[in-house]
């Protein structure tokens, strides 16, 4: 068995209880230095662990932008379309005039072409025209193919006059079937 040997007088001796107390602390610093850097290792792994996620999570935000600003252009291009579809099909479905202005041309067949017409208001439900007719033959024409006709409803003459310079002039209201 080993024997101690204390060369340290009697004064200066560390009494039996500080010794335990300082051989208990330092095995307690040593352990706590290990704790210590088990600690800071942990915590320096957990910062380069969070900014490899950060870095990755940053990535696919930034690729998720792109693809909503994508897909936001496309939506809009999108609801354009449907919005133009949409009016194109109310346009289609609106009445339109060009049966009226087909029919029209059948009323100044045999009109010479010295006399001409003024003003044509044409629309889907209805025909106003105004005519400066030449001659009496002219005017005869006319008012025929208008008694012949069985394109429109109604035929108003709202007026009628005659000057030796210009001819006749009248106005005519006509509705369609």
């Amino acid at each position: 068995m080993p024997t101690k040997l204390n060369l340290l007088p009697s004064n200066l001796q560390v009494s039996k209880g500080l010794g335990s107390f300082l051989k208990a602390s330092r095995s307690l610093g040593v352990m706590l230095i290990v704790i210590f850097a088990i600690f800071s290792l942990g915590i320096g792994g957990f910062f380069v662990l969070s900014k490899i996620t950060l870095g990755n999570l940053q990535t696919k935000v930034n690729q998720l932008t792109s693809q909503v600003k994508a897909q936001e252009t496309s939506e809009q291009q999108l609801i354009l379309l449907k919005d133009r579809l949409a009016k194109i099909a109310s346009a289609r479905n609106d009445p339109n005039a060009y049966k009226n202005i087909t029919n029209v041309d059948s009323l100044f067949t045999n009109i010479s072409p010295v006399s001409s017409m003024n003003q044509a208001n044409i629309s889907s439900s209805k025909i106003d025209i105004s005519l400066v007719a030449r001659s009496n033959e002219d005017l005869a024409t006319f008012i025929n193919n208008l008694k012949g006709t069985t394109l429109f409803n109604t035929v108003n003459l709202s007026s009628l006059s005659f000057s030796p310079k210009t001819g006749y002039a009248l106005t005519v209201s006509l509705g369609n079937k």
